[in-house]
């Protein structure tokens, strides 16, 4: 994968936000070119023509959360990829976004190479949900 990716980061918490596009950026095949705190301000970024290839979202904001938000990115725009970066480990939770169409699910807990192994599998056209497989014993 030699072309340049591009990211879309969702997060209520300006804080972490920042962080993760600081981290992310690290890397230069990665570029972030939308940031939100709400899926309402994602959903309204994607209708200006930006067009990321991943997003990485959370799931509890406000105004939009991160499931109702991927059943409506997976409906409108199927080709881009979601991975859901949250502090819920749920399994219920991980259950309904891989439902509504998310290719990923890490914890924000995890390093930030998860992150990596995460945009890279989607790009990939594969799914990435650690925790589930942990729990089904793999």
């Amino acid at each position: 994968m030699n072309r340049t990716i591009k990211i879309a980061l969702v997060d209520d918490h300006a804080m972490f936000l920042d962080g993760l596009s600081a981290l992310i950026s690290e890397k230069k095949k990665f570029h972030i070119i939308i940031k939100a705190l709400n899926g309402v301000e994602l959903l309204n970024k994607l209708k200006n023509g930006l067009n990321p290839h991943i997003i990485i979202m959370d799931i509890m904001m406000p105004e939009m959360d991160g499931i109702v938000c991927t059943n409506i990115l997976k409906r409108n725009y199927p080709d881009i990829k979601v991975i859901i970066l949250t502090m819920f480990e749920e399994r219920n939770f991980i259950e309904r976004l891989k439902q509504n169409g998310a290719s990923a699910y890490i914890l924000k807990n995890q390093t930030k190479e998860v992150v990596f192994i995460a945009m890279e599998q989607v790009m990939l056209k594969k799914e990435y949900f650690p925790i589930l497989e942990i729990e089904e014993g793999w």
